[in-house]
């Protein structure tokens, strides 16, 4: 009934022209965030990883808090910002490679970034809904304010974003026509999201068991899924083995990913009701990790319901009641449908599991990326990630809303 409504030119073809409208608003979007923010306030993190890529450019040394190499964090983050400050100082002298136009210019190809990151999840969109409902979800994805504003800010979350959603279209495109080079281009944007923040890397074990899923059922041979699996493995291994090197060479030891994980850990091994030491002045990453795991063991020991419920319910609504939005204005109103989408986005991907096959594996993901979260702080942040799979339930939703309704229409004609 809704494509009857719509002009021939553009039922012809629909994809074309949400694809359009996308870029038009979102690019709107990343030049309204832009031109209102002149300046890059750096807070917290921004500090360290703004200083990563100075030491990277200055001394060719990879660090975060201090100038001595490390591995706290992962290596992609600072050589992206490292590589658009030396674009901007060396292509555009009139940027500067250090302080506030070097900054600029990183913050500006973030937004083209953000651009393409919505583009991706149109196409994500379209395997499971239908080009109206798929333009829908974007957009509101697009106008979405904490990804928005997350483009001015010197973090991981736009790149990683941008290369962990690549990573979900590829996986789906190798499911639909199973190749070795497009399990192998999926095993590569899983190495690059890596590579950028550490949290996916057990998503290759759920590609694997995927994959023995398909023996069982019979769909592929043993040999079929040896042959991707071990394409998408090689890729990704090829993608993490010179920051191996690196580590072995300069730290002499190997660290797979990163070392910064007993932090967050230990943040979030201690509920607000609990007495628990939570040192962290003087303590290397490992005691600060070893510590974690005594709280969650003590945890769990004095009060097994209470912990239960903090590392579940209590976590996910820390994650997902508020939006990651510092700022407050006129728009403050469509920051805080953030709960809405969410509601919406839940029902909606519940809904389609129980029918699909697509929307069960896809919110088997969402679930795995949450899950992977609760361990450590609970903080909006750290689910941001997700949001974008969140609008896509609120796509199926109404989606699925129009079929009921297009169904009752039919019986009552």
């Amino acid at each position: 009934m809704i494509q009857r409504l719509m002009p021939r030119w553009v039922a012809r073809r629909p994809d074309f022209w949400w694809l359009l409208a996308v870029v038009v608003v979102a690019c709107a979007a990343q030049m309204w965030v832009y031109r209102r923010s002149p300046y890059v306030p750096l807070t917290g993190d921004m500090v360290y990883y703004n200083h990563a890529a100075n030491l990277l450019l200055q001394k060719h040394v990879l660090t975060y808090w201090s100038t001595a190499p490390a591995a706290q964090v992962m290596p992609g983050y600072p050589l992206f910002v490292a590589l658009c400050k030396w674009f901007a100082g060396h292509v555009y002298p009139r940027y500067g490679e250090y302080g506030l136009p070097g900054l600029r210019f990183t913050v500006l190809v973030q937004c083209v970034i953000s651009v393409c990151t919505s583009l991706v999840l149109y196409r994500v969109a379209r395997r499971l809904c239908r080009p109206l409902f798929a333009g829908i979800a974007t957009l509101v994805w697009t106008l979405y304010l904490p990804q928005v504003v997350a483009s001015t800010m010197v973090l991981t979350e736009t790149l990683y974003i941008l290369l962990f959603w690549c990573f979900v279209l590829a996986v789906w495109r190798a499911v639909e026509r199973p190749t070795m080079w497009r399990w192998a281009v999926s095993g590569l944007l899983l190495g690059l999201s890596v590579l950028v923040r550490p949290t996916p890397l057990p998503v290759m074990a759920g590609l694997a068991l995927y994959m023995v899923l398909q023996v069982r059922v019979g769909r592929w041979r043993w040999m079929d899924a040896i042959r991707h699996f071990g394409a998408a493995l090689g890729a990704l291994v090829l993608c993490l083995v010179p920051w191996w090197i690196r580590n072995l060479v300069t730290l002499h030891r190997l660290i797979l990913t990163s070392d910064d994980a007993g932090n967050p850990l230990l943040f979030g091994s201690v509920p607000s009701w609990a007495h628990y030491p939570t040192p962290t002045s003087g303590f290397t990453a490992q005691q600060q990790e070893a510590q974690a795991i005594r709280n969650i063991e003590q945890g769990f020991h004095d009060h097994p319901l209470g912990y239960l419920k903090w590392y579940t319910i209590d976590k996910l609504w820390l994650m997902f009641s508020s939006p990651w939005y510092g700022e407050s204005g006129a728009l403050l109103w469509w920051v805080h449908l953030h709960g809405l989408w969410v509601c919406l986005g839940v029902i909606g991907l519940a809904w389609a599991a129980v029918r699909r096959v697509g929307a069960r594996w896809f919110a088997v993901l969402l679930v795995v990326l949450v899950g992977l979260q609760l361990p450590f702080i609970p903080l909006p942040r750290y689910v941001l990630p997700v949001m974008p799979g969140i609008f896509v339930g609120v796509g199926l939703l109404l989606q699925q809303l129009s079929q009921v309704l297009a169904y009752k229409r039919a019986l009552l004609d």
